[in-house]
């Protein structure tokens, strides 16, 4: 960024002859020395405008040249977290200060597979497959990125046959709800619907995504969340038990095993095979890619 030099600003006038100006060789000294001065004025005035604005661009930070996080490819605009490893969480919404060894397969968090249509399955598929977890966190902003971003390509792989797909929605960030426990609260709902309404449970995890409210606030309330079901075909007598039994215990069993299983933030995403221990997806290989190379090992 370069500022024009500004134009020099001309003398200031001189004075007008006050009464019993002196005559003769005496005035002619005192109009030269006058004169001098007046310019040397002029001149450093305009040096210390000049000086002034060279300081200010010298000063100015470089401007903005993009976002150097941005991913390549399709997914730009939808960006992942600039941590994908570390997930959402991050230095402040970590489930833990440091990482704990795993001490359990993340495979055997309790999770939600999914399957054709995006309909919630029954059971796991025990079929000799890529299989790919995904945890995430319903208040998680970048989780949100990751649906939008992912959540297509994802069922066209389980469409095409290709992946196992286990959901984890996990109540991690029930302190960014004021008390609600709103990610508790929406983990549970969305269980409930995988157990009750399967054929709409992508459609609600999508509407609760589409709705999300910023953390540090309290959250969408039960009737906003019963509402957000109805519009994704949830039947009234599905929603009415959502929270009817003791959610926050269950809940807590859940976000428990994640953090042993070595889950310490969200969206993490984990791809593996019968064969094969689970490891995190970086988002710097393309799905499609990744998945052709784990289903030949």
């Amino acid at each position: 960024m370069t500022e024009p030099i500004p134009t020099p600003m001309p003398p200031p006038p001189a004075a007008p002859a006050p009464a019993g100006r002196p005559s003769g060789a005496l005035g002619t000294w005192i109009a030269v020395v006058a004169a001098i001065a007046t310019a040397a004025l002029g001149v450093s005035v305009v040096s210390l405008v000049v000086s002034l604005n060279r300081g200010d661009d010298a000063a100015a930070p470089p401007a903005a040249v993009g976002n150097p996080g941005a991913q390549s490819g399709d997914q730009a605009g939808a960006q992942p977290p600039a941590d994908p490893a570390a997930g959402d969480l991050g230095a402040d919404e970590g489930a833990a200060d440091q990482p704990p060894a795993a001490q359990i397969d993340p495979r055997t968090v309790p999770g939600i597979a999914v399957g054709s249509g995006g309909a919630a399955l029954a059971a796991i598929p025990s079929e000799p497959q890529v299989r790919i977890d995904t945890f995430y966190d319903f208040m998680c902003p970048y989780c949100a990125q990751f649906e939008e971003a992912y959540g297509a390509e994802l069922q066209r792989l389980v469409d095409e046959g290709q992946i196992i797909l286990v959901q984890h929605p996990l109540g991690f960030l029930d302190r960014f709800s004021m008390g609600t426990n709103y990610s508790s609260r929406t983990a549970q709902a969305a269980g409930v619907v995988a157990a009750q309404a399967p054929d709409v449970f992508s459609a609600f995890v999508e509407g609760l995504f589409a709705a999300q409210p910023e953390e540090n606030s309290t959250g969408l309330d039960d009737s906003q969340i019963v509402a957000i079901a109805g519009e994704a075909g949830v039947p009234s007598t599905v929603s009415d038990t959502f929270w009817a039994a003791d959610y926050m215990t269950e809940q807590s069993q859940n976000a428990s095993a994640a953090i042993d299983a070595g889950i310490t933030g969200t969206p993490t995403v984990l791809i593996s095979t019968p064969d094969t221990t689970p490891e995190k997806w970086d988002y710097n290989t393309p799905l499609d890619q990744l998945v052709a190379q784990k289903a030949g090992q």
